[in-house]
């Protein structure tokens, strides 16, 4: 399965956030694969859309449709949120934060979730990412100015979750204490299997479950222009410049 990714069929309710992106989709379809014949076990996706990225619920749901055709496990529910305060490239990365908590807390007031699922990773180093640029700049874009964007979003990268992921306290699983609206608590694990690597742990997870050609083509993580984040599952266009691809290209060598 996934490294230091937790899979115990002890747990028997399982909460995930899905994206729709490699890293997250990844990790759901091994939660799947894991539980496929245990009825007991009941799995919760939770997903955010915003206003910069308005795709996400409509990838998920497609994730969780080809998922379920493969393993046969599909969600006991789906919650979706719309955070309508994250609506550019610079809405702080708090208010995208803020946003899946606010779902995450949604869902956990009503399951006593077991473990919780995310599949962030680390951003891979500028001085991987520059070359790469170069290349992509010679073989793949078809306009001067992408090398610039593409530059320009490394530029962007925010060093403290580049540094802080990498260190002994984001650990791949951690105790957590969640406190209900009513005051009492209960004691989950959060899982996150790739916290400590960068895209290829991603990529490596693909490739050992076979999934490379099967259920990443599907996934999207693109941070391009909104007006070209319309989901159209297989078909459906990257910037081929903002970090999310650039750690697409850098891992997979493709972008679907």
């Amino acid at each position: 399965m996934i490294d230091n990714m937790v899979l115990d069929k002890k747990y028997k309710n399982l909460g995930i956030h899905l994206s729709g992106g490699a890293d997250s989709s990844i990790i759901y379809y091994a939660l799947c694969e894991f539980y496929k014949d245990d009825p007991d076990a009941k799995i919760y996706v939770a997903t955010q859309q915003t206003v910069w990225k308005p795709a996400y619920v409509e990838a998920a749901k497609n994730i969780i449709k080809i998922v379920g055709m493969y393993t046969g496990k599909y969600p006991e529910k789906h919650y979706t949120h719309v955070n309508t305060s994250h609506n550019s490239r610079e809405s702080p990365d708090e208010s995208y934060a803020a946003g899946i908590q606010e779902i995450r807390s949604v869902v956990q007031n009503e399951v006593d979730i077991d473990v919780w699922y995310n599949g962030v990773t680390s951003n891979p180093s500028v001085d991987v990412l520059h070359p790469l640029i170069d290349k992509l700049a010679k073989t793949v874009y078809k306009e001067p100015w992408m090398r610039q964007a593409a530059i320009d979003c490394t530029i962007g990268m925010n060093p403290e979750r580049e540094q802080s992921f990498t260190k002994a306290n984001r650990s791949p699983v951690g105790h957590k204490t969640f406190v209900r609206k009513d005051g009492s608590t209960y004691q989950y694990l959060n899982s996150h299997p790739f916290v400590q690597q960068d895209k290829m742990a991603t990529y490596k997870a693909y490739k050992d479950l076979g999934m490379l050609e099967d259920l990443y083509p599907w996934t999207f993580s693109c941070e391009g222009p909104v007006e070209n984040q319309n989901y159209h599952g297989i078909d459906t266009e990257h910037c081929g410049y903002c970090l999310f691809c650039l750690e697409r290209y850098y891992a997979f060598g493709k972008l679907r």
